[in-house]
This record gives structure tokens, sequence and C-alpha cells, in this order.
């Protein structure tokens, strides 16, 4: 008999957290009130890209990235670092996707034992109409050193061109972000 008690006491916590956070969400009770401080009615991504000069040395590297209106911007990284911080309306659709692509005119046969860093940073949050973040926030952190052996170039760029960088952020007019590949 205890452990039937104990068994239903447990479901019970069970059910009342998954009921909590079922039913959290960023609006407020009064939702439709853009000046509501718990109304979220913009999100602001801050999309940053690092890269080191051997990697831009040898790969053209092209970053696709969703702007403030829904469209797809495509950009060459030429510098240690790129970053773009984009205001939008809710709902919104953001993200970045970075491709790696050995350049014209060099010959793989040379390129030796390459070295690569790279980094990423996405943040992104939803904000009330004074600016105050509310909810949503999306953190993506990473760096990377990568030592390839002579010869491995071309299977690294097989593996990896288009799946190092590779994010999808679609956010509800609630500033609920959900998260995706591209």
């Amino acid at each position: 008999m205890k452990t039937n008690n104990l068994f239903l006491k447990a479901l019970a916590v069970m059910c009342a957290m998954t009921m909590s956070i079922m039913f959290t969400a960023c609006g407020g009770d009064d939702d439709d009130n853009p000046n509501n401080e718990n109304t979220p009615v913009e999100v602001v991504m801050l999309y940053s890209l690092s890269s080191n000069e051997e990697m831009r040395n040898l790969l053209d590297i092209t970053i696709e990235y969703y702007d403030a209106d829904g469209n797809v911007q495509t950009e060459m990284m030429t510098e240690d670092v790129w970053s773009r911080e984009i205001r939008t309306k809710l709902p919104a659709t953001l993200g970045t996707h970075v491709n790696y692509q050995l350049k014209d005119g060099i010959d793989i046969n040379t390129v030796g034992k390459p070295v690569f860093t790279y980094g990423y940073e996405l943040n992104g949050s939803a904000k009330n109409s004074k600016g105050k973040t509310i909810c949503g926030s999306v953190f993506k952190k990473s760096g990377e050193t990568i030592r390839l052996k002579e010869g491995k170039l071309p299977d690294w760029l097989a593996r990896h061109s288009n799946s190092l960088v590779n994010f999808r952020f679609d956010y509800d007019v609630n500033g609920n972000v959900t998260e995706g590949s591209w």
C-alpha cells in the first residue's frame, strides 16, 4: 500500500511540474496591449562569426543570414570577425548558415597541414516596447581549432562545408522560439 501511495504522490508532483512548464509563456495577462511590459513586440539577433587568416586564405567563406525583412542575405567573410545586429517585429525567422569552399586556384595537393580556427555567437531575445528583454533568449557559442593532417582537407570539406554553422530560429508572436537547422 505504501508503494502505491508513494507512486501516486510522485505522479501528482510530476503532473504539477509538467502543467507549470506547459503554461509558461512569454506574454502576460494583457498580450493584446503592446505597451504591457510582458508583451514582446520585437526580437533582436546578434550574429557574430570568426575565422583565422589561414582559413580565409584557403577557403571562400560565404555567410547567409536572415535580415529584418525575413530575406536571406549573402556576404563573404573577409575579416577576422563578421557581425550583424538584426532588429525585427514578431513573428520572425532568423538564423545563419555558413558555407566553406576551397578557393579557385588553390592546389589541394600543396595545402599541407592547415590549422583552422572558427567560432560563432548567436544571441537573440524577444523585447518589449521599451526594449527590455523579456523572453526567448537564444545563445550559442563555440570556438574550435582544427588541425588537419596532410591531404585531409578534401575529406574535411566534404563533411563540414555546410554544417559548422547552421542555425535557424523561429519566433512566434509571443516571443517563444524554436531552434532548428537552416
